[in-house]
């Protein structure tokens, strides 16, 4: 009997996250009780997860990236319905039968529902650092996809390790079909455990927005910083210590702008200082991010 949906988790040396998204997963499927593919596509160096029950698993013999697993992923699919997890994702109950029960309001592209998971105030504060609301309802996990529709648009770009969601939803927003939006919830809690995590995580993923032609915004802002940036050293050299006053003026006016319109409103002394600090973190993951992002394209364009 052919699957109702096909689940695709593409999975790169992070059997903390697969543990916690499959196991919230099965509980949806066994709670359900609906015929249910779970694929999961594996570059990790060490297979330490392999002892789950049904799972289609597909192991990789070097790292790939999620765009291009996700590919791998459609084309042993069973179902004509396409659902998409990542590692570090925890689904209700219900989800499992309310993006079935979807399936048959007439569409092409349904949008799940996901927001965050707070175990820390650490955590908190990070999210708060770059997102000033929850969750996009437009985001590919936790989103399901007709997988004649997603073939005809040749899947997810390949050749980046970030950005392919937003290329891949830029596209669909062009199409002429009809998408709809569901509140199957998904929760995501797996965080980076400090600072340089954060900024090797965020500025890499800043490089491959840069590469997809998705980070407009965030080289104007850039520039903008390291205009600032120079200004500051400057000053700084020349003895002008009330510089350092002004700046961190600013720097409360940023945090400020940062939090007016956010889901997660600041909550303690520790929070603001956390929040001021990992935004710091993530300006700095930007322009490292956007200079990287430049010379890579320049690469390519060379190369090519």
């Amino acid at each position: 009997m052919k699957p109702k949906l096909s689940i695709i988790i593409p999975m790169y040396n992070d059997s903390e996250g697969f543990i916690q998204t499959i196991e919230s997963l099965q509980k949806s499927i066994d709670w359900s009780n609906e015929l249910v593919q779970i694929i999961v596509i594996d570059s990790s160096i060490n297979h330490q997860t392999s002892h789950y029950q049904n799972i289609t698993w597909i192991y990789l013999p070097k790292k790939t990236y999620a765009g291009h697993a996700r590919n791998i992923g459609v084309e042993v699919a069973l179902s004509d319905w396409i659902g998409f997890l990542d590692c570090g994702l925890e689904v209700e109950l219900e989800w499992i039968n309310l993006m079935i029960q979807s399936q048959s309001l007439g569409v092409e592209v349904i949008w799940g529902k996901s927001d965050f998971l707070f175990i820390s105030p650490k955590d908190r504060a990070y999210v708060r650092s770059f997102h000033r609301v929850s969750f996009s309802r437009r985001f590919i996990r936790s989103s399901m996809i007709k997988k004649s529709l997603f073939l005809s648009m040749n899947g997810f770009v390949t050749h980046v390790h970030a950005g392919e969601d937003l290329d891949f939803y830029k596209r669909v927003s062009k199409l002429q079909i009809r998408e709809e939006y569901n509140n199957a919830q998904a929760w995501y809690a797996h965080y980076p455990r400090n600072s340089l995590e954060i900024l090797k995580k965020w500025s890499s993923f800043t490089k491959d927005n840069v590469i997809v032609n998705q980070a407009h915004r965030k080289f104007v802002f850039v520039l903008f910083e390291l205009f600032a940036l120079g200004i500051l050293i400057i000053s700084i050299l020349n003895g002008y210590l009330i510089v350092l006053v002004f700046a961190f003026q600013l720097a409360m006016i940023r945090l400020y702008w940062q939090t007016k319109q956010s889901s997660y409103p600041l909550v303690s002394i520790e929070d603001t200082l956390l929040t001021l600090w990992y935004t710091m973190v993530f300006d700095l993951s930007r322009i490292v991010g956007v200079i990287w992002g430049i010379f890579e394209k320049v690469k390519i364009r060379h190369e090519t």
